[in-house]
Parts: C-alpha cells; sequence; structure tokens
C-alpha cells in the first residue's frame, strides 16, 4: 500500500505544475546562493555601503537558520543530514568565522547539482509517514530546484504522464538530468513580427541569441548561411507542401540553434528564446503606435542537421493558470466597489476625496505595471507599498513597510487557511454532500456560497471517521491542509507557534524583495535570481493590504490612509495580546474590526 504522504506529494505535485500556484516555501539552497552573491558585493562595496550589507548579511544568516530548523531535510535522514547540522552548529555559535561559513555555503551548494532530486525520493522512501505539512515544504523545494536547473513545467508534465510508477517521480526527473538524453539539440523556426525598422536586417541578436532570417513576410526565401544549407528542405516543407498556410500571422520566419542556450531540455530552450524575442520586441512595436498582443506565432518547428526533412511542431505557448487563488478573487471584489463609489462620489455633496484619490492613483499605477517587464514590476510595486506604509519619523521605511505587512498578514492568515479549505469544499460540492457542512453555510440560496467560520472549525474537528474518508479518496490535497489546520488551531500555543513561524517567513521575505528591488534600482547589470517569485509574494502582500484600506475607506471617507495603517498596527497588537489568549475561536478565525 502507497503511504498517504507520497500520495500526497504526487497529488500536489501534479496540481501546482498544472494551476502554476504561487511557491510558499523557500529552499535553503536558494538563500545561501543569494548569501554568497552578498559576500562577493561586501568584499567589492565602497566604505558607505559595507554597514548596510553587513546588516544584510545578519540577515541572511537568521533566515538560512530558520530554512533549516523547518526543513524535512532536517527532520527525516537524508544525504544533507551532515552538511545541515555543521551548517547550524556554526551559526548557532558564539562567534561566526565568516570567512569558514563562506567556504562551507561554497562546497554544500555545490552539491545542489548532485543528486538533488534523488535526496528527496530517499526521504519520501525511508519513511513510514511524513507530516503533511512537510510535504508541502518539499514539494515547493522540488519547484524551486526545478526552475533552477533550468527545466520547463511542462517537460516535468511530460515525466509524470509517461512514468510507469509516479511514486518514483523524482528519480525520473534525476535520470533525465544526469543523462543529458539531448545531447543533439535540434534547430528551430519560429514566425516573429518585428519593427518596419528591423524588417531590413537578416540577423537579429537578442540577448546573445543569433536569429537568422529564412523568409520574409511575403515567404521570399532570404539567402543566408542557414537557408542556403537547408533551401532545398525549406522550400519543399513551406512552400511545396504549402504548410505556410499555417503561419496565417505577419511576420518573417526565423531560424536559430538551441544547442548553447539554456535550459535542460530542447522545450524550456525555445521557449525561453521566443520569450526573450517576445520582451525586446514588444514594447518597441507598442512605440511605434501599434500595440501587439503577440507578436510571434504560437507555432514553431524543429529539425535536426541529420534529418532536415523531418519537421516537428511544437506550441511556443504556455498555458496560463485556470487556477485564480483566493485573495485574488477577494481584492478584485474589493476594487470594483471602490471604484463604483469613487464614481457615485462626485454626486455628493462635502465629500471627502482625499484618501479616495490616493486610493485611486495606488490602483492605477498598479493596473499599469501589467504592462511591464517584471524588474520594472518589482520596483513600482515596492514603491506602493513605501507609499501606503511612509513614515516621515522613521528613518528607515524597510522597517515601517515589514512591520506593517507582517501584521496584516497574521491578522488575517487563519481566516485565509479556512477561506483556502472552503474553497476546496465547495469545489468538490462537500458542501452539498456531506451533511454536517450543509450546517455551516449562511444561506443555501445564495450563488456565492458563505460560510460561518466558528461553526465550520468546530465540524472540521469533530468530523467522523467516515467523512474524513470521503474527503481524503477524492482530494487528498484539501485533506492534508485541513490536517494541517487542526494541528496549528489545537490550542492557544499552537496558534501562536503557527503564527511566530509565518512571521518569520513574512519578515524574510520582505527583507529579500527590498534587497532585490535595490539590486535593480541601483546596479545596471542583468539580474539572474527568479523575480517572478518575489513579484507574486509582493502582488499577494500589496493585495491584502490594499483590500483592508479600501475596505474601511468605503465605511469611513473621514480616515486618512496613515489612521488604518496605524490602526492595523494597533489591533494585531491587541489581536496577539488578547483575542488568542481568549480561546474564543470566533474572534480568532473573524478578527476583530481594526481600532478605529
Amino acid at each position: 500500500m502507497i503511504p498517504l504522504h507520497k500520495q500526497l506529494f504526487i497529488n500536489l505535485l501534479e496540481l501546482k505544475i498544472e494551476t502554476k500556484e504561487e511557491i510558499k516555501y523557500d529552499s535553503f539552497f536558494t538563500l545561501i546562493e543569494e548569501y554568497l552573491k552578498l559576500e562577493k558585493s561586501i568584499e567589492n562595496a565602497s566604505a558607505e555601503t559595507v554597514d548596510y550589507l553587513i546588516r544584510a548579511r545578519q540577515d541572511y544568516i537568521k533566515d538560512i537558520l530558520f530554512e533549516i530548523e523547518n526543513s524535512p531535510f532536517s527532520k527525516y535522514d537524508n544525504f544533507y543530514s551532515g552538511d545541515l547540522l555543521t551548517i547550524k552548529n556554526i551559526i548557532k555559535g558564539q562567534k561566526i568565522d565568516f570567512e569558514l561559513l563562506k567556504i562551507i555555503f561554497n562546497t554544500f551548494h555545490k552539491k545542489r547539482t548532485i543528486n538533488y532530486f534523488t535526496n528527496i525520493q530517499r526521504i519520501l522512501d525511508n519513511q513510514k509517514r511524513i507530516d503533511f505539512k512537510y510535504i508541502f515544504i518539499l514539494v515547493d523545494n522540488l519547484l524551486q530546484e526545478i526552475n533552477y536547473h533550468n527545466f520547463s513545467y511542462e517537460k516535468i508534465k511530460s515525466l509524470l504522464k509517461y512514468t510507469s510508477d509516479k511514486y518514483n517521480i523524482c528519480l525520473e526527473i534525476q535520470h533525465s538530468f544526469d543523462s543529458k538524453s539531448e545531447k543533439k539539440f535540434p534547430l528551430c523556426l519560429i514566425k516573429v513580427e518585428v519593427p518596419k525598422e528591423l524588417e531590413g536586417q537578416d540577423l537579429l541578436i537578442i540577448d546573445n541569441v543569433k536569429f537568422y532570417k529564412v523568409y520574409d513576410v511575403e515567404w521570399n526565401l532570404v539567402s543566408t548561411v542557414y537557408s542556403d544549407l537547408y533551401k532545398e528542405h525549406l522550400e519543399k516543407f513551406f512552400i511545396t507542401e504549402n504548410n505556410k498556410i499555417k503561419y496565417k500571422s505577419k511576420g518573417n520566419l526565423y531560424l536559430f540553434e538551441t544547442q548553447n542556450l539554456d535550459g535542460a531540455d530542447y522545450q524550456t530552450r525555445i521557449r525561453k528564446a521566443a520569450q526573450s524575442v517576445e520582451s525586446n520586441l514588444k514594447d518597441l512595436m507598442s512605440n511605434t503606435g501599434t500595440r501587439k498582443k503577440n507578436i510571434i506565432h504560437t507555432t514553431a518547428y524543429t529539425f535536426t542537421s541529420e534529418a532536415p526533412d523531418k519537421y516537428r511542431a511544437f506550441n511556443i505557448a504556455v498555458a496560463g493558470s485556470k487556477n485564480i487563488p483566493v485573495y485574488q478573487n477577494r481584492n478584485k471584489r474589493d476594487v470594483q466597489e471602490f471604484y463604483k463609489e469613487y464614481l457615485s462620489s462626485f454626486h455628493k455633496e462635502n465629500f471627502k476625496l482625499d484618501s479616495f484619490k490616493t486610493i485611486y492613483n495606488l490602483l492605477d499605477l498598479i493596473k499599469n505595471t501589467s504592462e511591464m517587464t517584471v524588474e520594472n514590476k518589482l520596483v513600482i510595486l515596492w514603491s506602493c507599498l513605501e507609499k501606503i506604509c511612509v513614515d516621515l519619523n522613521r528613518k528607515a521605511i524597510i522597517q515601517k513597510v515589514q512591520q506593517i505587512i507582517t501584521k496584516s498578514h497574521l491578522m488575517y492568515i487563519l481566516k485565509q487557511d479556512l477561506n483556502e479549505i472552503w474553497h476546496g469544499i465547495v469545489e468538490n460540492n462537500f458542501h452539498n454532500q456531506i451533511e454536517v457542512l450543509k450546517e455551516v453555510i449562511v444561506d443555501p440560496s445564495d450563488d456565492f456560497v458563505k460560510y460561518k467560520p466558528k461553526e465550520l472549525f468546530v465540524v472540521l474537528k469533530g468530523m467522523d471517521k467516515e467523512n474524513q474518508t470521503t474527503i481524503m479518496e477524492k482530494d487528498i490535497v484539501l485533506a492534508a491542509l485541513i490536517n494541517s489546520f487542526q494541528e496549528n488551531m489545537k490550542d492557544k500555543n499552537t496558534i501562536k507557534k503557527y503564527l511566530k513561524i509565518e512571521k518569520s517567513r513574512v519578515e524574510q521575505n520582505i527583507r529579500r524583495i527590498y534587497r532585490h528591488r535595490n539590486i535593480l534600482t541601483h546596479t545596471h547589470s542583468q539580474q539572474n535570481f527568479d523575480i517572478m517569485y518575489f513579484v507574486m509574494k509582493l502582488e499577494k502582500y500589496l493585495s491584502g493590504l490594499i483590500s483592508i484600506i479600501i475596505h474601511y475607506t468605503l465605511r469611513n471617507p473621514e480616515l486618512t490612509i496613515k489612521d488604518i495603517i496605524y490602526a492595523i498596527d494597533q489591533t494585531y497588537n491587541y489581536y496577539e495580546s488578547t483575542i488568542i489568549d481568549s480561546n474564543d475561536y470566533n474572534s480568532i478565525l473573524k478578527p476583530h474590526y481594526l481600532l478605529l
């Protein structure tokens, strides 16, 4: 019989790859990599910058220790156990030898490319039972490494689909990584609509990748080193066999090599090359007065030099997630409510518009980031946070942002966890199938099915084996979420422990977002960290904060944003010191209104 933790691992991995859901839990390897880059910055920094970087170094060491102590790699026996214990002992020592720590980090980080995926499989195989909370971390760690090693999610989906044993998927991934089975990477043909200024150029070099034009927009063959070499096969396939009919969009046909591009498989390499063209040329097309949704045809063709007459169609497009996070739906409703009220306010006499205008300007700025590169998006979203949290009496804005984001997140995290569980219940129709869940519905006739928080908590806590089995058999991920929620809500001590861990994670995220924002703002070099990871974190925190501001502004237009920010600070202090200690689950799950 397959252990439940292995079933959860596979189901959660498939779900996250399909929905492209946010990665919540970071990897100690990622933090160590960032720490080593910080050490290089310290070596090359000016005297006035060194003090700031040394403070950042202390934060990273604290964050690395936190990740190690809360990692399944520390909890269960594996190849890294000894290394992690050594690192932990050095960090916890009376005085840290930073040179020794750097050497150990450099040595340990090299192990990232050796048997990482096998190591996860070893943890899964060698345990009779693993706490579900560690499986959530393990899956996120795996996804971090998939990104780091330049595997595409599509590649992992393919391995999951065709493997004979899903429960050994980590070994399949390791084999794919080690074998380098794709030793001969194909040539690729893509159709691109370029700005008219580039129409006459037969070679484009974008991010050091050479794109050779082989056919122009009128399907005239262009003489280049590759079109001359494969002229006969190109003309037969596209002209004689009339496959050009599949390319109805405007644009030239370009050929490029995939051999020297980044990526563990040719699919990843082609998509990265296409994204590079899209990001570099799309804005240039817009600046000519022609705004384009896409400038690259979604179908590419690949062939090898050994078989130039055998073409394979390849879909460049990566399907977006059909899953919309609960917080995005909530934020969307709040924003729509705000716009509605903002428009009607122009008909009201003596209406205070100051806060409304500030919120409107913020929403306008955030909306415009959808057109930006991810680098600019991160910088602008951070500036929105600063604009909300600014306090001229404080020297360091990072302290204020960290304090407010952490408290606004923690005050609602338990309710958000319960929302996620209820979303899963409704999605699986358990609220109609399981009798006890019908009792927690606010209004059965309502299209948007709302629930009573305390009642749902009581039902989940006392659910019998039969209903637990029903949920487990249909949706083990939902069952795991319920199990983790129950563990976190046992009593006031487990709640406080959970909030303390969440607090550390949020503070860590804010510090790292701020560091990467500074790197993007103050340097000109290209960055190779996963910017999208931090953008998603930042969007989530900002959405939650804006929803709170909108909620209270609509109910009292006299309030300023500063009033609301101050109230968040004070209300969380009250929530932590009084409400949690009260053991009143209704108040804990449906937090006290802000002290305004």
